[in-house]
């Protein structure tokens, strides 16, 4: 967000000191610039905590013709939500809220979930003609069918918790038109939640 094109009216932020942990206020422009603290005297770096940035956007006045947020390739004004190439009119937006989006299922995981089930049947098969052979011969394949169905327990394991480590992806779904749909994506929520901000902000301001 670029504080700048806000009007903030007291409303600067505050972070605590890295050090000493006293309260400190700056103007949003100083965002992750590195002083030297007036409490401890020791460097520490400003930072907007999370929470702030949303009430700012909410609360803070916007002047004409100012951006309420600008990121990237997001940008949210008094009319419109711009999200690259695709534009929202401010007008035409009924309702939007945050959702999670289900983690995608890594492209290594996909085939090493089918490499797991090519050994877990395999081994199946395997124990499954034992009946066709005479005694030496079946003692002679269990231990593979064995060995094999072990390893594939062992890739469904990893895969499980390699899938269960995926983040989730944060989504901004907007219904216009009666149609609901996804118009912004991000893995980090905080964003999200900023844009979901900026648009009740521009809706306020429509009146």
């Amino acid at each position: 967000m670029r504080a700048s094109q806000l009007t903030l009216n007291d409303m600067n932020p505050e972070c605590p000191c890295q050090h000493c942990n006293n309260a400190l206020e700056f103007e949003s422009e100083a965002d992750g610039k590195t002083i030297v603290c007036p409490h401890c005297g020791m460097e520490t770096v400003l930072f907007i905590p999370p929470g702030q940035r949303r009430r700012i956007i909410l609360e803070s006045e916007v002047e004409d013709g100012a951006m309420i947020y600008e990121q990237e390739t997001v940008t949210v004004s008094k009319t419109c939500l711009k999200v690259g190439n695709a534009n929202y009119p401010i007008a035409a937006i009924n309702s939007f809220r945050v959702i999670s989006l289900p983690p995608v299922c890594p492209e290594a995981t996909k085939w090493l979930y089918i490499f797991t089930g090519i050994l877990s049947l395999t081994g199946i098969l395997i124990f499954i003609a034992e009946d066709g052979y005479d005694g030496a011969s079946a003692k002679a394949m269990r231990p593979l069918a064995i060995g094999l169905l072990a390893v594939s327990a062992i890739f469904a394991f990893y895969g499980a918790k390699i899938q269960g480590q995926s983040k989730p992806t944060f989504a901004l779904s907007i219904t216009t038109a009666g149609r609901d749909q996804i118009a912004v994506t991000s893995p980090d929520f905080e964003t999200v939640q900023l844009i979901e901000a900026a648009l009740q902000k521009a809706i306020a301001l429509r009146g």
